[in-house]
């Protein structure tokens, strides 16, 4: 079940911008946190702010391009992704959907706090201390390239993460009174482990023997022969199963983890057939229109330590199964919590209307704005973190390397206490971390505040 808690609800009728007459030269980084770029009510909003929530979209937007549309589109390259229109409605280029997402993202936040605000909303102690722990963490963590495309000072970066904290917060008041009543039997998830057989591919193989008469007509004949491996239908596919069954049980009693996969590799040199294998596949309540198949299958008729064989009529294949839980109490918790979430962005986006209306009002310098092109961002693929690791292991690689030219010294003071070097902790290198929201770039998107994440790392405005 997808949750719709990143999936762009799009709540914003639309930003209302404030026509300024005359030109604008193009602003420079160091003139941002000068320049006002947009307003809300009587606060005026720097233009540092909203390049910082740009940007830390433009994170997420660059990754969908490198690990889909780089793929799947005609795009080659970041400059004509973003200049391009084949992703976006309305004609606009996906530079001008990005700036457009993240400034409802920012209105969205400026209101929640003016609520929050309003209804004597705020931080405990404890969330507070969270939201420093974001920061250092931040700083700690990011890749050095995106903290300096955004500008990203220690002032700025708390202001937006204890926005976003407040807002989760306002968030979870204005959707405390959705109905949590769920049937948990909608909510059932069967897990099988299960060895696949099917027949292996057909092989042609030919044998071509070719006579040639050497004659003056030069003629020649050609025969060629064909043979296909045998035909094997259900009841030779279910015959083995039985047999495969009888392996199954057996390697469940000795390796329950891995006793699909040990079965599989009993047949590996097997020709007539194929096998494939599956240790946990897990299932939920199918559709009532669903076709039949597996799934349905196994949720419809197996019970915790069952044993059974399925015919695939479609894929010709038989499954022998063992069924390692009909009642998976954590996918049934994940997808009971993301039901809630769907009803929590549904009370949200319900609600979130008269709240803006009532709000003060968001306006942006429109013609300021058009001269804020894209940019790539210039990613290091170094954080502070990664950079402490490496001072560490050349520090410790020195000392080492001083303590064994020592010892190997021949005449070495009686004074002199040698000392080993410390082993340089091993740490697994930073894996750079993007919010991995279920919008796609090119979508509007007003992300609703995750109420469980206080003072998340910024990744998206507003977003788990």
């Amino acid at each position: 079940m997808k949750s719709k808690r990143a999936a762009g609800i799009c709540l914003a009728a639309g930003i209302a911008g404030a026509s300024l007459t005359g030109c604008y030269a193009k602003l420079t980084q160091s003139e941002y946190s000068k320049t006002v770029g947009a307003t809300f009510g009587s606060t005026n909003i720097y233009f540092d702010e909203i390049n910082y929530y740009v940007k830390m979209n433009q994170v997420t937007y660059d990754y969908y391009f490198e690990n889909y549309y780089a793929y799947y589109t005609n795009y080659k390259t970041l400059k004509e992704f973003y200049e391009g229109t084949d992703l976006t409605t309305g004609g606009k280029t996906m530079w001008e959907s990005l700036k457009q997402s993240s400034l409802q993202s920012l209105w969205q936040t400026y209101a929640l706090v003016e609520f929050a605000k309003k209804n004597n909303i705020t931080l405990t102690d404890e969330e507070q201390q969270k939201v420093n722990d974001a920061v250092d963490e931040y700083f700690h963590d990011t890749d050095t390239g995106i903290i300096e495309a955004m500008g990203a000072t220690r002032e700025l970066t708390t202001k937006v993460i204890t926005d976003n904290a407040l807002a989760n917060k306002a968030y979870t008041v204005i959707t405390d009174d959705i109905d949590t009543t769920v049937n948990d039997a909608d909510f059932r998830y069967t897990e099988i482990a299960y060895v696949r057989i099917a027949a292996a591919p057909a092989d042609t193989t030919a044998e071509s023997t070719t006579a040639a008469d050497e004659t003056e007509a030069g003629d020649s004949t050609e025969t060629t022969q064909a043979e296909e491996t045998k035909t094997i239908g259900k009841d030779e596919l279910m015959a083995m199963g039985d047999t495969v069954l009888s392996e199954l049980k057996t390697a469940v009693a000795t390796n329950k983890s891995n006793a699909a996969e040990t079965v599989k590799k009993l047949h590996e040199s097997d020709k007539d057939y194929t096998f494939s294998s599956s240790e946990s596949a897990i299932y939920g309540k199918p559709a009532e229109d669903a076709t039949e198949s597996i799934s349905t299958w196994a949720w419809n008729n197996l019970k915790t330590g069952d044993y059974d064989k399925y015919y695939d009529e479609t894929n010709s294949a038989c499954y022998v199964v063992y069924c390692v839980n009909d009642d998976n109490a954590k996918s049934k918790a994940s997808a009971i919590e993301t039901e809630l979430e769907n009803r929590r962005a549904d009370k949200f986006k319900e609600k979130y209307k008269a709240i803006a209306d009532s709000g003060s009002v968001f306006s942006v310098k429109e013609k300021l704005l058009a001269q804020y092109d894209f940019a790539e961002i210039k990613y290091s693929g170094k954080s502070a973190h990664s950079e402490e690791e490496t001072t560490a292991e050349t520090t410790t690689t020195a000392e080492a390397t001083t303590a064994e030219t020592t010892a190997e010294a021949p005449e070495t003071s009686e004074d002199v206490t040698l000392e080993p070097g410390t082993d340089a902790e091993t740490t697994q290198e930073q894996e750079e971390s993007e919010q991995a929201t279920d919008e796609e770039p090119g979508q509007e998107q007003t992300n609703e505040p995750d109420e469980n994440a206080q003072g998340d790392e910024p990744t998206t405005a507003l977003a788990e």
